[in-house]
């Protein structure tokens, strides 16, 4: 099986900021017939011929140009880290709950529980979004032995759980929104709610597709965050996040390259796979940066590749995902050499130019070097998000 940046989610519901809206792709494009005030977004949700839902441009796009940027909504943070691309034994950093940057021994640290921060005002975000409301209940599961009755996937994954619940409740009412940045060419910041996150698989879509196994894992894991925080877990919700994690959760890598843990970018999810992208995704703390790296024409779907390698032209898809993928590298119908050179990391991912660049000079893969907080942050591990 291929190293992927994703875990499986092939589906996803509506619109970026309506989950529950799907736009016609053929229609005349918003930013045409907008009005003055006209609150008008680059992309939409739309069906696509024999890929589920996708995200389509409605407007033409500048190559190199970053168009969003999605926040997300929970993580999980593993026990024991995945392998490292650079081939590290440096010692594990801290992450911040918060912003999800990674740093040596964060200065803040919750009495309650395990979790980190690496300032008051990523602590005060934490607390807002209901952290005091699960505080104890991670506390003990993060005291819980190692190698006892849960595994160190069931214990994360309940504290996922238990974060995504605490949110809901804090924040009831919260629909999914978004802004354009102000000081940043007018980037759009997707915030994502708890109706995202659980509508991002239908019902019987995901019940056909789980196997028995991965059912019983998730009545573990919501038997465990039940046992420690019943009033705050709706059971059968609980069951329709699990599958929508399993299906739409991106990898969360600290700055050595290794899995740590998943992300939920709900938005972000929407986004089909393609060995030949026209958009990269470069995740920046807690958010998931959306970059072209070639001009997009409106009408055009936004992909992004889900794998570091090719070698089994276009079947390495379908044991994870499902599906055979069949874009022009994996038919043969262009030659990727040069896009390969340009746009491809020491550890096989696409990515934006500059990045590749790094990675070229350096041998060493720099996805992720970026996400350091704290003093030791170097200028040259700055977000990159143009040639």
């Amino acid at each position: 099986m291929a190293v992927c940046d994703v875990a499986e989610r092939r589906r996803g519901l509506g619109h970026p900021l309506k989950m529950g809206h799907t736009a016609n792709p053929n229609a005349p494009s918003p930013a045409a017939t907008a009005g003055a005030g006209t609150v008008v977004y680059p992309f939409a949700v739309c069906d696509m011929a024999e890929r589920g839902r996708g995200l389509v441009a409605l407007t033409a796009i500048e190559p190199y140009e970053l168009i969003a940027r999605f926040t997300a909504y929970n993580h999980t943070l593993y026990d024991e880290p995945g392998r490292s691309e650079n081939c590290t034994e440096a010692p594990l950093p801290d992450l911040c709950h918060s912003c999800l940057g990674w740093g040596s021994q964060l200065p803040v640290r919750c009495t309650g529980c395990a979790s980190t921060f690496c300032s008051e005002s990523c602590r005060g975000t934490a607390m807002f979004q209901g952290h005091g409301l699960c505080c104890a209940a991670l506390g003990r599961i993060g005291a819980m032995r190692k190698g006892g009755k849960f595994s160190d996937h069931e214990r994360s994954t309940a504290c996922y759980l238990l974060r995504a619940f605490a949110r809901r409740v804090a924040c009831d009412g919260a629909e999914s929104s978004g802004r354009q940045e102000p000081g940043d060419g007018g980037v759009w910041m997707l915030e994502s709610s708890f109706a995202d996150v659980a509508g991002q698989c239908q019902e019987a879509e995901c019940t056909g597709a789980a196997d028995e196994k991965s059912e019983e894992t998730h009545r573990r894991i919501i038997k465990l965050a039940t046992l420690h925080a019943r009033k705050l877990v709706d059971e059968a919700a609980a069951l329709r996040l699990l599958r929508a994690e399993l299906c739409n959760s991106f990898h969360l890598y600290d700055t050595d390259e290794r899995v740590r843990g998943s992300v939920m970018y709900p938005q972000a999810s929407l986004l089909n796979h393609s060995c030949h992208p026209n958009c990269a995704a470069v995740a920046t703390g807690n958010a998931l940066q959306l970059v072209t790296l070639r001009a997009v024409r409106a009408g055009e779907e936004l992909t992004y590749c889900y794998l570091r390698s090719f070698r089994e032209q276009g079947r390495e898809t379908l044991d994870t995902w499902g599906f055979t993928c069949s874009c022009a590298r994996c038919s043969g119908e262009v030659d990727l050499v040069r896009f390969d050179t340009e746009h491809r990391c020491a550890c096989g991912k696409i990515v934006v130019a500059a990045k590749a660049a790094l990675a070229r000079a350096s041998g060493l893969c720099h996805c992720h070097s970026h996400n350091r907080v704290g003093p030791a942050e170097a200028a040259a591990d700055a977000p990159v998000a143009c040639a």
